[in-house]
């Protein structure tokens, strides 16, 4: 039965790299020699042949599973440089928007947007105002006096209730927001309004490891402002 089973070509274990209309089998170069009434020297050696062919598939089909495992390493640790990118993109793109607010405006980027936000809604108050800006009341208050001494805004009282304080542009901070650049609130807020909710979902969630990951404890910062960095320090090349 044995010898049936290589002399027709039957061997049960089959090459995983050569089709079967190339001669699959591995009786099949026995049994081709037999047929050919070749010595037992050369009917080894076409089984050594058939052998080595496989075993060179092998080969070629680990090195292609080692290089592809090395290439997904490689990329993998890429990533940390790659949001290292991102970040630096975005922080010289605000810092730069920053420059040139105040350049043209005199005013900071906080303000600007203080500015803007009471030109879509004059009449906002204090509090309403901080929660436009997601900023505290405190800093929204600190922000507005600066403001006002400028004369840029000014703080009118409620008839109905005198405790209540609105806030409006004067004709200077009109003229201000009119010639201001775009976008006024703020290039990051700019772009952050107009992701879609899902996609900022993710994001909150990703700086959220990243947050944690640091041992950020400085939760009031999340309240306050961005600030550039001073004039001084940024010619410095800092």
């Amino acid at each position: 039965m044995f010898a049936q089973t290589i002399l027709h070509g039957r061997w049960p274990l089959r090459n995983p790299f050569i089709k079967e209309d190339g001669g699959l089998y591995w009786g099949r170069p026995l049994w081709t020699a037999v047929q050919n009434r070749l010595p037992i020297w050369a009917v080894w050696a076409r089984i050594d042949s058939s052998c080595s062919g496989v075993i060179s598939a092998m080969k070629r089909d680990a090195g292609k599973k080692r290089s592809s495992q090395a290439h997904d390493t490689d990329a993998t640790e890429g990533w940390p440089y790659e949001v290292l990118k991102r970040f630096r993109m975005v922080f010289k793109a605000v810092q730069q928007h920053s420059q040139w607010v105040e350049t043209r405006c005199g005013v900071t980027s906080a303000q600007l947007w203080a500015l803007w936000e009471l030109s879509r809604k004059p009449g906002l108050r204090v509090s309403e105002l901080a929660n436009a800006m997601s900023i505290h009341h405190s800093t929204a208050s600190n922000l507005l006096d600066k403001l006002a001494r400028r004369g840029l805004i000014k703080r009118e009282r409620v008839r109905e209730d005198r405790r209540v304080v609105t806030l409006s542009l004067t004709p200077e901070g009109i003229e201000l927001i009119e010639r201001a650049p775009s976008p006024a609130q703020g290039l990051l807020q700019h772009a952050l309004f107009r992701l879609p909710d899902a996609v900022l979902q993710s994001l909150a969630q990703d700086l959220d490891a990243l947050v944690n990951e640091m041992e950020i404890k400085d939760d009031e910062a999340a309240m306050r402002p961005l600030n550039p960095l001073a004039k001084a320090i940024r010619q410095q090349g800092a």
